[in-house]
């Protein structure tokens, strides 16, 4: 605030390749990034930007890599699209910021909000290492990703609501895809996907997430996917922790496929249904299920007509003897049937 009365005014007054550095304190206004010029606050513990209820707090459209979003609490903001954040087209950078207290929903009656937290519109983005929490929406309470090929790691996402995917929702286009790798998806809740939805004929990763501790409940129809529900979709479920999610059908997971999505290399380990599928529901169509390990899940390990795919010889059912799962630790400890089990063609 020492050069401009605002960060909008420095924003605007800037041309690509400067940077915007941003003092401590607590601005209220909304921000349109610019291409080629990063807006870097002195962390999220130390600077706010605080929306008006109106809008995103933050909107980058046609923004490049050069663009950053980094180091701010982003909060107080409302959209149908991207509460906290919305990303349309371009390829920019957010990270390290805590996106808290935004909500997405729609005015016009019969359409819905997408993205309490960030929304990512047919964007290239990448979204790394910050906390979404404590946002909602109609789909995607933490964060809607919606065509392109976005990257989306690291992050903390917790504590979000949703009706559809309380965490992250995604749905990914025929020949597009999204990469969602090592995040901690937790205490989310949805109606479908407590954790993460997923729906679309394109072929999202979904690899080293720890999805811990989401519930999928409502009314008698809904309540599928506990920790995951991919939805006519055609996601690879790769090398990801599912544990202590909870859900009507599918605890840990519910699958419904589009052509052959993979479920490979997994642990789903102690989730609860209270119907049936405790680790997963499998309907029938071509799923991949291959080298999960299964265990302490109740009402069931697997339902669905496509239960028998959790037969197969690779699974495996017994106790994987996980380090301390209670902790939150899941490494195998000496001796556990599961060392060198993986499928390695994954």
């Amino acid at each position: 605030p020492a050069d401009f009365s605002s960060i909008q005014a420095a924003i605007d007054a800037a041309v690509p390749g400067d940077r915007i550095a941003v003092a401590a304190g607590l601005y209220r206004e909304t921000l349109r990034l610019k291409a080629g010029v990063p807006v870097e606050g002195a962390g999220a513990d130390r600077t706010t930007v605080e929306g008006d209820g109106l809008a995103p707090v933050a909107a980058l459209v046609d923004c490049d890599a050069r663009t950053f979003l980094q180091g701010f609490t982003l909060r107080g903001g409302q959209a149908d699209f991207g509460g906290g954040v919305l990303v349309r087209g371009g390829a920019p950078v957010v990270t390290l910021n805590l996106i808290t207290g935004n909500s997405a929903a729609s005015s016009v009656p019969g359409l819905y909000g997408y993205g309490g937290g960030i929304a990512l519109l047919d964007s290239d983005a990448e979204v790394r290492d910050n906390v979404l929490s404590g946002n909602s929406a109609d789909y995607g309470g933490g964060l809607h990703l919606e065509g392109g090929a976005p990257r989306v790691s690291r992050n903390l996402i917790s504590g979000n609501t949703a009706g559809v995917g309380g965490g992250l929702d995604a749905y990914v286009f025929y020949g597009s895809g999204a990469t969602i790798t090592g995040n901690t998806l937790s205490g989310n809740t949805a109606a479908y996907g407590g954790g993460v939805e997923l729906a679309g004929p394109g072929q999202p990763q979904v690899t080293d997430n720890l999805i811990l501790g989401n519930t999928a409940s409502g009314p008698a129809s809904s309540g599928y996917g506990g920790g995951l529900d991919a939805y006519y979709s055609n996601a690879w479920i790769l090398s990801n922790t599912l544990s202590g999610n909870q859900a009507r059908v599918g605890g840990a997971a519910s699958i419904v496929p589009d052509q052959s999505p993979a479920l490979v290399n997994n642990i789903l380990y102690d989730n609860h249904a209270t119907i049936t599928g405790g680790a997963v529901d499998l309907q029938p169509g071509g799923s991949i299920v291959q080298a999960n390990i299964f265990f302490l899940n109740t009402k069931g390990t697997c339902s669905g007509g496509a239960a028998s795919l959790c037969s197969d010889p690779g699974n495996l059912a017994t106790d994987p003897l996980l380090a301390d799962p209670a902790a939150g630790d899941f490494r195998l400890r000496p001796g556990s049937p599961a060392i060198d089990s993986a499928a390695p063609a994954w």
